[in-house]
């Protein structure tokens, strides 16, 4: 279970729920890698969610394809920093920064490039002070 790779001192010092809606289905995917992309991107949701919150997580079936979906209802990401949360050693406005001290702008790079290794597509929908939202397809 992916979902347990996750820095779970975060998730319960933060009282933050996941709530997951899956379907029962195999990919053609470097199981480990593939357990490394979803774990940043879940623990990118827990560390940038407020206290007694909660994260979502889906899976299901799209264009013969699946997507998979993490959202939160953290702080979010500036509009102008959206194009740039992909590239490596980037680090976000100061509000988000502040929250991962221990954070290098490493990965979400990495998970776009394991997303590209798959041959699939990463893209993301934030608001400000209202969340964020990722999803991939492969």
């Amino acid at each position: 279970d992916w979902s347990s790779d996750v820095c779970s001192s975060d998730l319960k010092n933060k009282s933050i729920k996941i709530n997951k809606k899956l379907i029962n289905k195999s990919i053609s995917c470097d199981k480990e890698k593939f357990t490394d992309l979803l774990v940043i991107l879940l623990d990118n949701a827990i560390k940038y969610s407020a206290e007694n919150s909660s994260v979502d997580v889906y899976v299901e079936e799209y264009k013969n394809k699946t997507k998979f979906v993490v959202k939160d209802y953290g702080i979010g990401i500036l509009e102008s920093d959206l194009p740039l949360i992909f590239s490596r050693f980037y680090r976000s406005n100061k509000a988000r920064t502040t929250n991962a001290e221990n954070s290098f702008g490493l990965g979400l790079s990495i998970a776009k490039q394991i997303v590209s290794l798959h041959n699939g597509t990463i893209k993301v929908e934030s608001a400000f002070k209202k969340g964020s939202t990722f999803t991939i397809v492969v």
